[in-house]
C-alpha cells in the first residue's frame, strides 16, 4: 500500500505509516457497506458524487505533504474512495441488466478491478507529488461524468 511508503517518504515515524494503512482498511471496509446502503436510498449518482469529492480532498491533502494527522486522514479518505464504489456495484448491475444482474455485476467488478490496478500503476509511473495531481485529475473527470448524468436526468435512482 502506497500510504505507508508515502508516510515514510515524508520522514514520519513508522507508527504513522501503520496508522495510515489501518485508516485505508477501515475506510475501505466501512464505506462498502455505507455506500451500498446510501445508494439504496439516494441513488448511485449522488453517492458517487460524494465519493469523488472525498477523492479530491484526499488527493489535495496528499499533494500538500501534510503532517502525521493529515496523512492518516487522507489515507482514510482514500480508503473510502476505493471501497465505496465497490459498494454500489450491485445497484449499478441491477439497473444495467435487470434480467442478468449477476453477469452485469461480474463485468462491472472486472472494470472496477482493472481501474484499481491501473490507478496504482499510473501513480507509480508518475511518482512524487505529481502523482497526487494525476489522481485528482481522474476524480475531476469522474465528477464531470456524474454531474452531466445528473443534469441530463439519467441517474441510477434509489429503490422505489
Amino acid at each position: 500500500m502506497s500510504a505507508a511508503g508515502y508516510a515514510r517518504g515524508l520522514q514520519l515515524v513508522a507508527v504513522v505509516a501503520t496508522a495510515a494503512i489501518t485508516a485505508v482498511a477501515i475506510g475501505n471496509a466501512l464505506s462498502r457497506v455505507a455506500a451500498g446502503a446510501a445508494s439504496d436510498r439516494a441513488g448511485v449518482d449522488l453517492v458517487m458524487l460524494g465519493v469523488l469529492l472525498l477523492d479530491l480532498v484526499a488527493a489535495a491533502l496528499f499533494f500538500l505533504h501534510p503532517g502525521a494527522a493529515g496523512v492518516v486522514l487522507a489515507s482514510l479518505l482514500a480508503g473510502i474512495g476505493f471501497g465505496a464504489p465497490a459498494g454500489v456495484i450491485g445497484r449499478l448491475a441491477e439497473h444495467a441488466a435487470p434480467d442478468a444482474p449477476n453477469s452485469a455485476f461480474g463485468l462491472l467488478f472486472a472494470g472496477f478491478a482493472a481501474g484499481a490496478s491501473t490507478g496504482s500503476l499510473l501513480g507509480a509511473a508518475i511518482g512524487g507529488a505529481a502523482a497526487w495531481l494525476a489522481v485528482g485529475a481522474v476524480a475531476v473527470a469522474g465528477l464531470a461524468v456524474v454531474v452531466v448524468r445528473l443534469r441530463l436526468g439519467h441517474r441510477f435512482a434509489p429503490a422505489s
